[in-house]
Parts: C-alpha cells; structure tokens; sequence
C-alpha cells in the first residue's frame, strides 16, 4: 500500500482541508495530539494484519510495538486477533 492509497506520508503532517493534525508520536508537543491520530478518518485502508485475518477466519495475527495498531480501521474486526 502506497502514500496515495492510505494517505499517511509522514509521523506529523496536517490536513489542509480539515485543519487537523497527524502527530502519532506527539513530536510537535500539541495537546491531544496522539489521540486526534487515532482517529478513524486517518485510516481508510487495511494494515496488512487485518488483511491476513479477514482472507480467512482460521488465520491469526499479533503486533507488537506497531504504530496505530490501536486505530480504528473503517471494517470490524479493526485490531488484530493479538494486541499489545
């Protein structure tokens, strides 16, 4: 997945069009900062752990120490099978 498909290009960038910041590791100091970043309209498509868990209802996934594995993803399940 490419820049263009999950809009996400940098650790802090801004949407012109909403005037809302993405700063997932708080590197800018603002307030609020790493929960406005979990918001779900940063996330349209799927990480590759919920593509695996959702080709077929047997397969599992973990993640450790992913950045925005706690976001909410647009299809349930939005978290992987094991979170940490």
């Amino acid at each position: 997945m490419r820049e263009v498909d999950h809009g996400i290009v940098s650790n802090v960038f801004i949407d012109t069009k909403t005037g809302k910041w993405y700063d997932y590791f708080d590197l800018t100091g603002r307030e609020g900062a790493v929960e406005a970043s979990l918001d779900k309209s940063w996330y349209s498509g799927d990480p590759i752990w919920l593509t695996n868990e959702r080709s077929d209802f047997t397969r599992r996934s973990a993640v450790l120490y992913w950045p925005a594995s706690d976001a909410a993803y647009p299809q349930p399940p939005h978290r992987p099978w094991l979170h940490r």
